[in-house]
């Protein structure tokens, strides 16, 4: 990401390391005994390791494009909806719906392995 930006590397470094980690540690996480509570923390881990990745790249973009784009550029040219709430167009019930029609599943396929098939 930061290579098609022009950046030499990440903004934080440390982040974009932890970030990893954070994943890859959640992904071998597994003990029979505990395998819900075990799959629950290692669902936050994933998702610690997400928003990290997350606000990372969101700060390199800034850093590298600040002079030249601007948030509400990046909303009107790649279709993103920072500031559409705050002009008055968007509907934040439509992205609730879209969300749950087409991330459900993706969210459900995490939990799955929790479930015990051990007869």
């Amino acid at each position: 990401m930061s290579f098609k930006l022009g950046a030499p590397e990440m903004a934080f470094l440390l982040v974009n390391a932890l970030s990893f980690w954070f994943t890859f540690v959640a992904l071998l996480m597994g003990q029979r005994e505990l395998s819900l509570d075990t799959m629950i923390l290692g669902l936050h881990i994933v998702g610690i390791g997400s928003l990290l990745g997350a606000i990372n790249f969101e700060v390199t973009t800034q850093n590298v494009c600040s002079t030249a784009v601007t948030l509400d550029q990046i909303s009107r040219n790649f279709n993103t909806s920072f500031y559409a709430l705050r002009r008055g167009v968007g509907n934040p019930l439509l992205y609730q719906h879209l969300f749950w029609f087409f991330f459900f599943f993706s969210i459900v396929k995490y939990l799955m392995p929790s479930e015990n098939t051990d007869h």
